[in-house]
């Protein structure tokens, strides 16, 4: 028995040991792509607080201090054994102001490897190591279930399969087949679903490993959305690291409770996606990268206006609606500013436009926002004047 325990909890301990050093370097290379977000130097996207009651500004020198502090955390808990919960605490703490402060901060990929490191600190805080490991396979196994899952809608059907197929010429003849689009979103679910079961598991690393390459392949073709590709190489290897491994021993099989993931990783990963259907809960939460149902943002100004109110290196970005009026996405602005998709929600995109309106105003300046309807082919679209927004408690 002592032997099977000293075993298990080295196998344990290796494959967190790893889930934190893939982590730390994929977040160093997004971080490097994404460096205006983290540490801002001309920043003009505006920071919007996670809750609306919450709103502080912790300033240039401040953030890129927490900045380096939750990075230098990671690192340390990933080759250092002594201190790690304690560094991997003090570094989710400076992560979770951050996020507190801008909620752009809350990628896709950020709330992935947050939850991973967070399950892993909470088991070590709890000297029970050993029951991490379970738990950190259903939140990856979730990912795959959920993002395929919410690709089953119309908008990624007519939408976001048809401009993925077309990337390559030898695939577009694709695109005359919408429907197909349904199976990449079966196909991830089925990944998650492999994974779930451990006769299963490796081929599931298989099928996601190709997945994932193939996505790689896909937004380097297109030249889009550069910020995601070392998530996309961090998640095969999260899947090797956490998956290809199996080992069965006897401590495992006389406690059932270790065969079990955490009751609120389960609710949070497992259950809460399903509300998004229903739109109960913020969509960061239902995993739905690439699904099409993200809600869009243009903000609309008399040319007058451009000079005050639109950053330069914006310019390029700009469309023009009229003779005399400009359009600029919220999308083309936070990917030109800080290389990643803005948080996309009607609260956050409101702020963002209250800001913009505050200038603009006086420029006859109105917003639009797009709402895509996931049983139609169709988005519900709200026009709103400047005047009207700054009117907006």
């Amino acid at each position: 028995m002592t032997t099977a325990l000293a075993s298990e909890t080295t196998f344990h301990s290796k494959a967190t040991t790893w889930v934190i050093r893939i982590i730390l370097a994929a977040f160093l290379a997004q971080i490097l792509l994404s460096v205006n977000l983290w540490f801002p130097y001309n920043r003009s996207y505006p920071t919007v607080p996670l809750f609306s009651f919450l709103d502080f500004n912790l300033g240039r020198i401040i953030t890129s201090l927490l900045s380096g502090c939750f990075l230098g955390s990671f690192a340390y808990a990933g080759f250092a054994a002594k201190w790690r919960k304690q560094a991997l605490g003090i570094g989710l703490g400076c992560l979770s102001l951050l996020i507190l402060e801008d909620i752009n901060r809350f990628q896709a990929w950020v709330y992935i490897y947050t939850a991973l490191l967070g399950m892993i600190t909470w088991n070590l805080w709890r000297k029970q190591p050993d029951r991490a490991l379970i738990s950190l396979q259903f939140i990856m196994a979730m990912v795959y279930f959920w993002t395929g899952a919410q690709k089953l809608n119309i908008q990624f059907i007519t939408d976001v399969y048809p401009w993925l197929i077309k990337v390559f010429e030898a695939t577009k003849w694709l695109a005359e087949y919408p429907t197909l689009g349904y199976g990449v979103g079966l196909f991830e679910m089925l990944i998650g679903l492999l994974l779930l079961l451990p006769k299963t598991q490796k081929v599931g690393v298989l099928l996601g490993t190709f997945l994932h390459l193939g996505i790689l392949a896909l937004l380097i073709k297109d030249n889009w959305n550069s910020v995601v590709y070392p998530w996309n190489v961090a998640m095969i290897a999260l899947l090797f690291a956490l998956f290809w491994k199996q080992e069965s021993t006897e401590t495992t099989a006389s406690d059932p409770k270790k065969a079990r993931p955490n009751l609120f990783i389960v609710a949070l990963f497992g259950l809460l996606p399903f509300f998004d259907f229903f739109q109960l809960i913020p969509h960061c939460l239902a995993l739905g990268m690439y699904s099409g149902t993200s809600m869009e943002c243009d903000l609309i100004i008399h040319d007058d206006g451009r000079v005050d109110c639109v950053p330069p290196k914006l310019y390029d970005k700009l469309l023009f609606k009229s003779k005399t009026e400009s359009i600029l996405s919220l999308d083309d602005w936070g990917v030109e500013d800080l290389n990643i998709p803005p948080f996309a929600s009607d609260r956050v995109y409101r702020a963002v436009a209250k800001e913009f309106c505050a200038c603009s105003n006086k420029h006859q300046g109105y917003v639009e926002f797009y709402y895509p309807e996931r049983w139609k082919d169709e988005d519900r679209q709200v026009l709103v004047s400047c005047e009207e927004l700054l009117r907006e408690k």
